[in-house]
């Protein structure tokens, strides 16, 4: 990387967008995570990161955009470590934007196409509200997302009737708290 982005505005054209679209997926309970998991699951998000900040910061860039995920702002069972890292992402953005630095964390639900995920995990994100979204009309939104001046956007497509029950079984749930009620 040290050795590609100085041959922007030279050699290349000058930089003027970023996607940072890294990703590592495994699950494990909480209790049950070891440091290789946690390391390898924060390293493309938050190591990745932070050297395209550091690489960047400088540039007169259009846009940053990061894939971050729903898990991040709803949590989900055996996946703390994915949350952790994509909650970096979430604040990361508000930080360079509060710099006044381009950036845009767009926290994704599931798409119908998830190479990564498997026929279980799948199920199992349906059966909680999570569906998937059409891949079409996902990329059709990142113009507005390239454009956007927000430093953070959740994407999804959720069965808020049936999510937020489960989400809520324990606890109230701030995030959740208008969502799914006849009176919002």
């Amino acid at each position: 990387m040290n050795a590609l982005f100085p041959r922007f505005g030279g050699e290349f054209p000058p930089l003027r967008g970023m996607f940072h679209v890294a990703t590592a997926v495994s699950a494990a309970m909480l209790g049950d995570l070891a440091d290789e998991q946690i390391e390898s699951m924060l390293r493309p998000k938050v190591a990745g990161t932070w050297v395209l900040h550091e690489l960047t910061k400088m540039q007169p860039l259009d846009f940053f955009l990061v894939f971050s995920s729903t898990t991040s702002l709803l949590g989900a069972k055996g996946m703390a470590h994915y949350a952790a890292a994509n909650q970096f992402l979430d604040s990361f953005a508000h930080y360079r934007r509060a710099a006044g630095l381009p950036m845009l964390s767009v926290n994704w639900g599931a798409w119908d196409v998830m190479r990564l995920a498997s026929q279980e995990d799948r199920l199992y994100l349906t059966e909680t509200g999570i569906l998937p979204m059409q891949s079409e009309k996902a990329f059709n939104l990142f113009g507005d997302l390239i454009a956007s001046r927000r430093a953070q956007v959740m994407i999804a497509n959720i069965d808020w009737d049936i999510l937020k029950p489960i989400f809520e079984a324990r606890r109230a749930r701030p995030l959740l708290e208008k969502l799914g009620n006849a009176d919002t």
